[in-house]
C-alpha cells in the first residue's frame, strides 16, 4: 500500500464518483479504477459499491476511510515539519578550543535553537584559525577569549571599527579575573589564596599565543621558571590533571565551569595580591542577522554566567 492510494480513496469518497475524482487528481478514469481495484484486492474487501449514479462506501469502506483520514493527517503534518526544517536558518558557531569543554558539553545548542527557527552547527578551532575564518566570506559566529595585552586583542579592536563585523564582550570584569588551578595533590591546593612568591617550584602550563601576556609574564617572573607552552588544541586543565608539578592560570568563568573543576579533579585558588585583569570573552561575527546574534549572545551569557539567568 502507498500513500498515493490512500489519497485516491479519499478523493473518490469526497467526490462520490470515480470520474469526478479522476478529473480532480489529473489522472485517467481507467488508471484510477485500476488502482482502486488493486488496493481492494490487497485489502481483501471492497471499499466502494459501484452504481450508475456513482459510488458509495461499504461498511468496511467507512471504517477504512476513517483510518485513511488519520493517516493522511499525519502525513500532512510530517510534510509541514519538513518545510519548516528546510526554512531553518543555519548558523555556524566556532568555539575556541580552550572553551569547548564548558560550552559544547551542555545544552547551549538546544537553547539557541528553541529561541527561533535556527539550526546550529558547532565547530572548534585555534585562535589564529578563528580569526582567519572570521575574515573569510563564510558567515559564522566566533566565541573566543583575549587578554587586553595579547596581540589578538589588537586585531579584535581593529575589526570593531569595521561595519562588516559585530564584536561584543560577554563577560563582566569580575568573571574575567584570573584564577590558579592546581591538582588536588599539589601542596598549594591546601591554601585558600596564593601569593605569587609561593608559586616558585611549580611550572605554569599555558597555551601558545597567551604566554607573553602581562599576567602570565608576572607569574613566570615570580616562579623563576619558563612556562610549559601548550599548542592551541590542548586544554591546560587537561594537561595539569595528567602532570604533577604544573598548574594553570585561567579566567574565572572558565575555571569555575571546567569539567575537571566540576568533578573535583582539580582545585581553584585566587591570587592573594592584586594582579592584572584577565581575559575577556568575545562574540565576534561577520553575519548581518542582528536578531539571531542577539539570541546567541543572550544564551551565551546565561550559559557562561548562570547567576544572570
Amino acid at each position: 500500500m502507498k500513500i498515493k492510494q490512500f489519497e485516491y480513496v479519499y478523493e473518490i469518497a469526497r467526490c462520490k464518483s470515480i470520474t469526478l475524482a479522476a478529473q480532480k487528481l489529473f489522472i485517467s478514469q481507467q488508471a484510477l479504477s485500476e488502482t482502486l481495484k488493486l488496493l481492494e484486492e490487497e485489502l481483501q474487501f471492497t471499499i466502494f459499491n459501484r452504481t450508475k449514479k456513482g459510488v458509495t462506501l461499504t461498511d468496511e469502506g467507512k471504517v477504512f476511510l476513517k483510518d485513511v483520514e488519520k493517516i493522511l493527517a499525519l502525513v500532512h503534518s510530517w510534510e509541514k515539519l519538513s518545510i519548516k526544517q528546510d526554512r531553518k536558518k543555519e548558523v555556524k558557531i566556532i568555539v575556541q578550543n580552550l572553551l569547548k569543554d564548558i560550552i559544547l558539553i551542555d545544552n547551549l545548542k538546544e537553547d539557541i535553537e528553541k529561541r527561533g527557527n535556527i539550526s546550529v552547527k558547532w565547530d572548534t578551532d585555534s585562535i589564529p584559525n578563528l580569526m582567519k575564518r572570521l575574515s573569510s566570506n563564510d558567515p559564522c559566529v566566533v566565541i573566543m577569549t583575549a587578554s587586553p595585552r595579547a596581540i589578538v586583542y589588537t586585531k579584535i579592536m581593529q575589526l570593531k571599527v569595521n561595519e562588516r563585523y559585530t564584536i561584543k564582550g560577554i563577560l563582566s570584569e569580575e568573571d574575567s579575573q584570573m584564577q590558579l588551578i592546581f591538582r588536588k595533590d599539589d601542596p598549594l591546593a591546601l591554601k585558600e589564596k596564593i601569593k605569587l612568591a609561593e608559586l616558585s617550584g611549580d611550572c605554569l602550563a599555558v597555551n601558545d599565543g597567551v604566554a607573553k601576556t602581562e599576567i602570565i609574564m608576572q607569574i613566570v617572573e615570580a616562579t623563576n621558571t619558563s612556562p610549559y607552552i601548550l599548542p592551541h588544541s590542548i586544554n591546560a586543565v587537561d594537561f595539569i590533571v595528567q602532570r604533577k608539578g604544573h598548574f594553570a592560570c585561567l579566567p574565572k568563568f572558565i575555571a569555575k565551569n571546567n569539567v575537571h573543576v566540576l568533578n573535583n579533579n582539580v582545585c581553584v585558588r585566587d591570587f592573594k595580591n592584586k594582579i592584572d585583569p584577565g581575559f575577556e570573552c568575545y562574540l565576534l561575527s561577520n553575519m548581518e542577522d542582528a536578531e539571531l546574534l542577539q539570541i546567541i549572545e543572550e544564551e551565551m551569557v546565561c550559559h557562561l554566567l548562570p547567576r544572570k539567568k
